[in-house]
């Protein structure tokens, strides 16, 4: 270390070790001014630091600023400090510290201007100038970097739309390590990330990673955002779905409704998003085999969405769909085909045949036609959704494997066991 860095250091450390106002000025006029266009720029902010610590002792004294040669050298320093940091594309001070500055800044500049120093002013502007253009600076590599997060976040979506969660995984963690880094961990926006994170480990079956994340997002919204902001009620509802996939039913249900609450609340009981609601509830009342509660509410969100979204809406077909579901379970296998195929109806208008939504429910339709032993015809549905899967998304991904699985079951009985093994090939093993 450079001789005038050492006394640079050792003048500030002992700047930092007093609470005396006008020892620390005498401490800081002992370092000839000279020196500083040599020192460099970490022990130039040392020095500025300890004047931050000084102005801090004399605001507790109620003492201010009472030698103009000292406040001409501190003004010269924070102008060249800056400007050197923006020069050589440092990042030298974080927001906080730039708000902090700018402030001592302005009061300085009121101070000067009431006594007539027009030359200490202008030096107090151009530093303020400069400090602008580096939170400028700041905000706009910032800015980059959050668009490069929110690019992640497109292409995690897509990687957990194609089934490739641990691409989406990578992802979801690229664009939170951003959002931490810039919003912080207390943010909605690092909320939303921590949400999507969620939702990737419960199509992993994590559940437990998948709720831990889901936690942290409501540990955040509840606290910004308050418990009857519709974000909230958002990861309520994410909680919800996860009990549901543990078989915590009466978690679920908890959760799910306390998700209502929030969504009649704001946006009343004729909304598409209460409807969701309804229908999530329904869902829980489907797996405890309360089928007619799970009608009431998949009647109650089919009245909504027909109101609102019109007939033809996809969210009609999953909604017949999912009525569909119940009379399957209750073995009316008439009614649910009419179900399934009012839904299929509306998928291939708006979907189309080539739909992975769509391939869901011609899946559906197989499994019915299957429980009413008409196999050929569970074949032919079967084998529709198989090809929509395969060219969505490949044979090894485990929508396409479900459907291997099937059409193996369904060769096995019409006897066809050269096909039904091979489809068993393709489906691989049970997972453990």
């Amino acid at each position: 270390m450079k001789r005038n860095e050492k006394l640079t250091y050792i003048t500030c450390n002992a700047i930092f070790q007093v609470n005396d106002y006008d020892q620390a000025r005498s401490l800081l006029l002992t370092i000839p001014q000279s020196i500083f266009k040599e020192v460099s720029i970490p022990a130039l902010s040392y020095y500025v630091d300890a004047i931050k610590h000084m102005y801090s002792i004399a605001n507790a004294d109620q003492k201010y600023f009472c030698n103009v040669q000292l406040e001409r050298v501190m003004l010269s320093l924070y102008r060249d400090a800056l400007k050197r940091s923006i020069d050589e594309e440092e990042s030298k001070y974080g927001p906080e510290e730039t708000e902090q500055i700018l402030g001592i800044l302005s009061i300085m500049a009121e101070i000067y201007s009431e006594q007539g120093e027009i030359i200490a002013e202008n030096e107090v502007k151009e530093a303020i100038i400069l400090i602008e253009k580096q939170k400028a600076k700041q905000a706009e590599a910032e800015q980059r970097d959050l668009d490069m997060a929110n690019s992640f976040v497109k292409m995690a979506n897509t990687f957990k739309e194609k089934g490739e969660y641990s691409s989406a995984l990578e992802y979801s963690m690229k664009a939170l390590s951003i959002y931490e880094e810039i919003r912080g961990t207390e943010h909605p926006d690092t909320a939303t990330i921590y949400n999507n994170i969620g939702n990737v480990y419960k199509a992993m079956s994590e559940y437990g990673k998948a709720m831990g994340y889901h936690e942290k997002a409501l540990t955040i919204r509840e606290k910004a955002l308050g418990t009857e902001h519709p974000d909230t009620a958002t990861t309520y509802n994410n909680m919800a779905i996860v009990y549901k996939a543990m078989g915590e039913y009466k978690k679920a249900m908890e959760y799910y409704e306390k998700a209502l609450t929030i969504r009649e609340k704001v946006f009343g009981t004729e909304h598409p998003s209460t409807a969701t609601t309804y229908n999530n509830i329904a869902g829980v009342y489907k797996e405890v085999c309360d089928y007619d509660k799970a009608m009431e509410y998949y009647e109650k969100a089919l009245d909504i969405v027909e109101k609102t979204l019109g007939a033809e809406h996809y969210y009609i077909a999953a909604t017949y769909n999912n009525m569909a579901g119940v009379y399957r379970d209750r073995g009316d296998y008439d009614t649910a085909m009419e179900y399934y195929k009012k839904s299929l109806d509306i998928k291939l208008k708006v979907l189309g045949d080539e739909h992975p939504s769509t391939a869901i429910t011609y899946a559906n339709i197989a499994f019915v036609y299957e429980a009413m032993c008409n196999y050929d015809k569970a074949l032919e549905y079967a084998h529709k959704a198989r090809e929509i899967n395969e060219k969505a998304f490949g044979e090894d991904n485990s929508k396409t494997k479900g459907v291997y699985t099937l059409l193996s079951d369904l060769y096995a009985a019409k006897e066809d066991h050269e096909r039904s093994h091979e489809y068993a090939v393709k489906a691989g093993p049970d997972d453990e």
